[in-house]
């Protein structure tokens, strides 16, 4: 009877060896990338406009602004596309932005580096 117990011991752990070995673990919720964000001022109004290419996975982006490069940002908007308008800033005053890609899961990429501009 003992030996019936090792040796069916052994075998579960020696078909638990094997098929751990096959066991590739796959990131389900991987991260979007990060989106390279460029700032620049609206040839027509003046205003600051966001814009950077489309994040592969990305199904939405959250763009975050700060009066200070190192203070707290707040979520301005969320929009599907791949522009910015900022249509409340004030004139002459120096804004910093952040941008994050989202995942239709919900899964948010680390922030873009960081972008200033001056509304005129």
């Amino acid at each position: 009877m003992i030996m019936k117990r090792k040796y069916l011991l052994y075998s579960l752990l020696a078909l638990w060896l094997f098929v751990g070995c096959f066991y590739i673990p796959v990131d389900a919720a991987a991260k979007p990338s990060a989106p390279v964000v460029t700032a620049s001022n609206d040839l027509a109004t003046g205003k600051i406009k966001l814009t950077w290419k489309k994040v592969s996975g990305a199904s939405k982006y959250k763009i975050f602004r700060s009066t200070t490069q190192n203070g707290t940002y707040t979520l301005m908007n969320t929009v599907t596309g791949t522009t910015y308008t900022n249509k409340t800033a004030v004139a002459g005053k120096m804004y910093y932005y952040k941008v994050k890609a989202v995942a239709s899961d919900g899964t948010t990429s680390a922030y873009s580096a960081v972008k200033s501009r001056t509304q005129p």
